[in-house]
């Protein structure tokens, strides 16, 4: 169940296509979206992000464009 103020279905079925291709061992793309929108809104602080979203760090770093890859280091 959504929170208030999270994407519904119809919004993200609009964005959904904007984003990487999703892989079942990768990130929810559509819970990280919600916790950006949801510190965006009132400007609120990264570490008060709610759990339901993951690790506020996570979010951050995809709303900062540089989220770290998975995978071997080179």
């Amino acid at each position: 169940m959504n929170e208030p103020g999270d994407l519904d279905d119809q919004e993200w079925d609009a964005i959904r296509a904007l984003l990487p291709r999703y892989v079942p061992s990768g990130p929810d793309y559509r819970t990280i979206v919600n916790g950006i929108l949801w510190q965006q809104t009132g400007g609120r602080r990264w570490h008060d992000l709610p759990t339901r979203y993951g690790p506020w760090h996570r979010c951050a770093e995809y709303a900062c464009g540089t989220p770290t890859a998975p995978g071997p280091a080179s």
